[in-house]
């Protein structure tokens, strides 16, 4: 087994997300270091790839952006800009790749990334792909949300819980015209409604976990009546939590 293969083990047994994000980073850099040294060029590209997807920043307003960028000098002296990681210098093998990683994956948090990755790079054409993702990222959403219920949340999970489901409802409102999408367009919408209705107006969260999802509410209007939400329920909460 290469150290790539074990990475992945290592991967799909831990309970990692967002919050290890730094430790992923970490992980595939010191298999880097070991293809490297073993001169595992193909495997090397293949672990690079996988840290830049988790390195992309995704979101529904500007897809996938960069995680840094500057200036770098090149041999004459002179100096271009940089940005990474760098789509434009993908390979569609690369993206095939990334797939491999999509179907396989265990975690679910790697699992989202993978997939997010793939969606704001247009390589997601499948309803059923889509739908899988979507899938994902409700479940991803649920987790953040319980993990953000302490009063203190020293951790912060309700900004990832509210990241998560914006790529959600991005997916799910793109997609709505396929079956299975809107049966799970519905179920986020109705989660969402409870969360906003439920949530305890004495947390310390409550304005941030109040106003993002009213702003979805807001921004999807039309769905959530049509989905049978009386918008009217927001409003009263709102004000409670005021």
């Amino acid at each position: 087994m290469n150290p790539l293969e074990e990475s992945h083990i290592k991967i799909d047994r831990s309970g990692w997300d967002v919050k290890q994000d730094d430790q992923i980073n970490k992980l595939f850099q010191e298999v880097n270091g070991k293809l490297a040294e073993a001169n595992e060029t193909d495997l090397l590209k293949k672990s690079e790839a996988e840290r830049q997807t988790f390195a992309f920043t995704k979101t529904p307003d500007k897809g996938l952006s960069f995680k840094m960028a500057g200036t770098k000098k090149l041999e004459d002296g002179s100096e271009v800009p940089f940005e990474w990681p760098d789509i434009k210098e993908w390979t569609e093998d690369d993206f095939i790749y990334i797939r491999s990683r999509f179907d396989s994956c265990k975690n679910l948090f790697a699992f989202t990334e993978y997939g997010l990755f793939l969606y704001y790079s247009n390589h997601i054409k499948d309803n059923r792909d889509a739908a899988r993702l979507l899938k994902g990222l409700f479940d991803l959403s649920k987790s953040y949300y319980q993990k953000s219920l302490p009063n203190d949340d020293k951790e912060h999970y309700i900004l990832y819980f509210r990241l998560a489901m914006a790529n959600a409802f991005n997916i799910a409102d793109n997609r709505k015209n396929d079956d299975e999408i809107k049966k799970l367009y519905d179920q986020l919408i109705q989660f969402t409604t409870k969360a906003h209705n439920t949530w305890d107006i004495q947390h310390k969260s409550t304005l941030r976990s109040v106003i993002d999802l009213t702003d979805f509410a807001i921004e999807y209007k039309k769905e959530f009546q049509k989905y049978g939400v009386d918008l009217t329920t927001y409003l009263d909460q709102n004000y409670l939590a005021a």
